[in-house]
């Protein structure tokens, strides 16, 4: 059965009515969230890695701020999932499988949805189930070098949401389980790509190093084993039911319980790559749900393959059974149903029961704030212009909703959940003097309590009005107060955090205080006689300019030459030599650009641990560690000795780690040095081998053009 062509029409269509609700409903709450992040550029966020914000930066930036501008991107990103999804199904169960496999999940309640909303869920998908088809791809004896995109892919999962992580242990369970391909955990190229994917991972890490794990601990505070209640353990059961539907949820669980029969009995390769990357995910993300019902999405990639596995086991029973036939065109409707119902709730045509609603943890009232602006406005328009009003929300979620939909408004929020790193609660100070136009959503929210003596006056409250849907006559109910002459310096919330609260750092600035305080930890904080001992010797000679380090490595390495094979040692000396010359004249050319100053000339001699050198300039990059990393992969590379490779590689290493102990170097100056040094021997060896190649394949032209002429 061909189902290319199927496949690409049904999800032209389904891409179609996601761009239309997409123009039709108003932004969630977390999606209003990350279009704010977008605006404040940064390494990480406090509630949500920083990929969603940068993909809606270009989005907006593109083609404008509306609902539309940012969702295009997720819809684009879901349909890319869908496709590779089809893809591994393919592999795993054949062409039709997968072409049925698709329609389903484009016809679950929550992937249609997860295909329209700026939430992470679309881009998570498809770098999980890209991942998921690259070790797929790695398993079939394809090119080794898979496993460093597939690190790529780790990575960028888990840029978009935390979760994106468990794909790696996904990975690596399935290697642990599975007898036949086991094996590859003897190879390093798993392992790469797990430093890969922490390279990619690693703006969340600094963030959260300049923020004091804020957002780690944040995680820690959600599971919080006193709000476990009876009923925590059955909300992700209900949750997930609605998510699928209940008909289709039967069929999965199912699903998952002959997988696991097959994988207990046999662990045979299909079972165990359903035990790994469907059934774990699943009951762990479930078990997650008990703490923070949103981790209950996280179980999204599970239910994409578990649905691969339920049209498998499903397609005899279809041609059998005329029971089941019902039954399947049963659950199809049901889901087309659950998706109309959602798509007219959302747009306000219908209404569901609140208690419901919370039950879920549905993000609150969001819709009517389009339609607000107008009275806003009428408000606003007593003023002069240089003592506009701001917007000060009762909370953040309605906050986010405003930044977005009034634009030509300040909106802060001081009393927001995400406190100290709320980009709504910054630079109060701007506001000295000036009226506010209080907005909340609920009616016993009262400003005067809140504020007390920030502002010298406040209105009574009143209601304000917007108008939604097309003939007007439904309304959403905002409450208002005017909240006049505001001074942040009687706020009792800002006082108490003035230290904190103010500018963000811009990212320049972050990485340098970074870099200062990584030198800090390793020169100071690692301050051990063994250290000392093992160091001293070294800087001494250095200070008496004689790179003790570069000799030892250099040593190892034209011994190591002396062992390629071929008898080839003068002309790899000569690429040495070339890899070596080339890195020192890159090193001194950029020392010399940007005249760094060294950890000495920042902060003084009395608060840096040094030895014997005492430097002060040129700091940028390290010359040592290049040129130590340029010699020792060099060596790597070429040599076919494993101990002169592992003495040489680890050398470096610790040379790189000597020239910020002794005070020389910050690490930046390090990591940049140790980079160039490995692209500059890698360069050469790798130019050397193309030279090799061309001039075999001329000599072996030479040799059939000769053989033609004699014949």
């Amino acid at each position: 059965m061909k189902t290319a062509a199927p496949f690409w029409i049904i999800n032209a269509l389904f891409v179609a009515v996601r761009f239309f609700c997409a123009w039709q409903i108003e932004l969630l709450p977390s999606e209003a969230r990350n279009f704010l992040y977008s605006q404040f550029i940064n390494l990480s966020y406090l509630d949500s890695p920083p990929l969603s914000a940068y993909i809606i930066k270009i989005s907006t930036l593109l083609l404008g701020n509306s609902e539309f501008a940012v969702r295009f991107p997720f819809i684009i990103a879901f349909l890319a999932a869908v496709y590779f999804f089809y893809l591994s199904v393919q592999i795993l169960f054949g062409q039709k499988t997968a072409f049925w496999s698709s329609v389903l999940i484009n016809m679950l309640p929550f992937s249609f949805f997860d295909g329209i909303f700026a939430n992470g869920n679309s881009f998570f998908l498809c770098f999980s189930i890209l991942s998921f088809f690259i070790f797929l791809l790695i398993l079939n004896g394809k090119n080794k070098n898979l496993w460093y995109l597939l690190g790529v892919c780790w990575g960028l999962a888990a840029l978009t949401k935390y979760s994106g992580f468990f794909i790696i242990i996904s990975v690596f369970l399935f290697l642990i389980f599975s007898k036949e391909n086991r094996h590859l955990l003897k190879n390093k190229e798993p392992y790469f790509a797990a430093l890969i994917a922490a390279a990619f991972f690693s703006p969340v890490l600094i963030w959260n190093i300049e923020n004091h794990l804020a957002a780690f601990v944040r995680i820690l505070q959600i599971f919080s084993l006193s709000q476990i209640s009876a009923s925590s353990f059955f909300k992700p059961v209900i949750i997930q039911i609605l998510y699928l539907t209940p008909l289709l949820f039967a069929l999965f669980l199912l699903s998952a319980a002959s997988a696991l029969k097959t994988f207990y009995k046999s662990r045979d390769g299909i079972s165990v790559i359903i035990f790994a990357f469907a059934v774990i995910p699943i009951l762990f993300f479930s078990l997650l749900a008990v703490f923070s019902v949103k981790d209950a999405y996280s179980a999204a990639f599970g239910y994409f393959l578990l649905s691969a596995v339920c049209v498998k086991d499903g397609a005899a029973y279809f041609r059998q059974k005329k029971w089941f036939k019902f039954y399947s065109f049963l659950c199809g409707a049901l889901c087309i149903v659950s998706i109309v119902l959602t798509v007219l709730f959302l747009n306000g045509k219908i209404s569901v029961p609140q208690k419901l609603l919370s039950y879920c943890n549905f993000e609150g009232a969001y819709r009517g704030y389009e339609k607000l602006q107008p009275q806003i406005d009428k408000i606003a328009q007593r003023y002069i212009l240089k003592n506009k009003p701001f917007i000060l929300a009762a909370d953040s979620a309605i906050a986010d909703q405003m930044f977005f939909y009034m634009r030509k408004y300040a909106v802060f929020c001081i009393n927001g959940g995400l406190g100290d790193y709320d980009f709504l609660q910054t630079n109060l100070t701007t506001l000295r003097g000036k009226t506010a136009i209080f907005i909340s959503d609920r009616e016993d929210f009262q400003p005067r309590k809140e504020y007390g003596a920030a502002f010298s006056s406040y209105s009574a409250p009143f209601e304000i009005a917007a108008d939604m849907g097309a003939d007007n006559k439904e309304k959403k109910v905002f409450y208002a107060a005017k909240c006049r002459v505001f001074e942040p310096s009687k706020l009792e919330q800002y006082n108490a955090k003035k230290e904190k609260i103010g500018e963000k750092e811009n990212l320049p600035s972050a990485l340098i205080k970074y870099d200062r305080n990584l030198f800090k930890f390793i020169n100071r904080k690692l301050n051990y006689p063994l250290f000392n001992f093992i160091t001293a010797p070294v800087s001494y000679l250095d200070s008496k300019g004689f790179n003790s380090t570069f000799f030892i490595i250099l040593i190892l390495s034209i011994a190591a030459l002396f062992n390629v094979k071929g008898g080839k040692f003068w002309l790899y000396l000569a690429l040495f030599a070339s890899a070596l010359i080339v890195s020192t004249l890159l090193n001194l050319t950029l020392k010399d650009y940007f005249d760094r100053a060294r950890p000495i000339s920042v902060f003084g001699q009395e608060s840096v641990n040094f030895f014997y050198e005492i430097l002060y300039s040129k700091s940028f990059p390290s010359g040592h560690t290049q040129a130590a990393f340029a010699m020792a992969v060099f060596t790597f590379m070429t040599s076919a000795k494993t101990r002169y490779k592992t003495t040489c590689i680890l050398a470096a290493f610790l040379t790189a780690f000597e020239r910020i102990y002794v005070g020389a170097h910050f690490p930046a100056d390090v990591l940049v040095g140790a980079v160039l040094g490995s692209a500059c021997a890698f360069s050469i060896v790798k130019l050397s081998e193309i030279a090799e190649s061309r001039r075999k394949d001329k000599k072996s032209a030479e040799k059939k053009y000769s053989w033609r002429m004699r014949k």
